[in-house]
């Protein structure tokens, strides 16, 4: 999956969320939008402004799609495409 992230959510108990822009890596076409979990906060911290890949399990709550992430992958320099 590739895209960028938007409205990112820390909770107490140490999950992240946030909304993956799918196929918005070079601000062109958004081909939908899924929230992507984490049971924990990815590290180092997802930079919102780059791109990003996440290797997810596609699961449903409450009738929606949701991703539930296992890894993150983000280029540390520049904003690179994929």
């Amino acid at each position: 999956w590739n895209g960028r992230i938007s409205n990112v959510r820390t909770y107490e108990n140490g999950s992240w969320e946030c909304d993956f822009l799918i196929g918005y890596e070079n601000y062109k076409n958004v081909e939908g939008f899924v929230p992507v979990r984490f049971e924990n906060e990815p590290s180092p911290v997802i930079d919102s402004e780059k791109p990003v890949k996440f290797l997810a399990k596609i699961s449903e709550e409450d009738g929606k799609i949701i991703l539930l992430g296992k890894a993150v992958y983000q280029p540390l320099k520049g904003n690179l495409l994929f």
